[in-house]
């Protein structure tokens, strides 16, 4: 359903658009005291620039324009241990399949705004 308002990401979208720049990637960069970092980098005349972001803006700024989304190896390397574990209940998960089925609706959405603009 479409909101009559644009919601936030999409204003971010708008924002970065209307200044004349794009977002080209996400970054997760960190995990400290079991918080994940991130920051989105948006090309600028002076380079590119890395803005601060919590990961789940960032994700979703990525799943809806494209870019990817790069996570720093050595976080991926890192495992949680039993301390970490003792009080937190499994979670089922499957974040890789859900975050490519949300990029191939927005392919889909394009690919079908494309052919109806183009059909006018």
């Amino acid at each position: 359903m479409e909101a009559p308002r644009p919601s936030t990401y999409k204003l971010a979208i708008s924002l970065v658009e209307a200044a004349g720049a794009r977002i080209e990637e996400v970054r997760i960069t960190r995990l400290l005291d079991m918080v994940f970092y991130a920051c989105v980098i948006v090309p600028g005349p002076g380079g590119p620039r890395e803005v601060d972001a919590r990961p789940s803006d960032a994700v979703i700024l990525a799943l809806a324009t494209g870019v990817p989304i790069r996570v720093d190896s050595k976080l991926l390397d890192r495992t949680a241990t039993a301390e970490h574990l003792k009080d937190s209940e499994p979670y089922p998960v499957a974040t890789a399949d859900i975050a490519a089925e949300t990029q191939q609706r927005l392919r889909d959405q394009l690919r079908l705004r494309e052919q109806e603009s183009s059909q006018s």
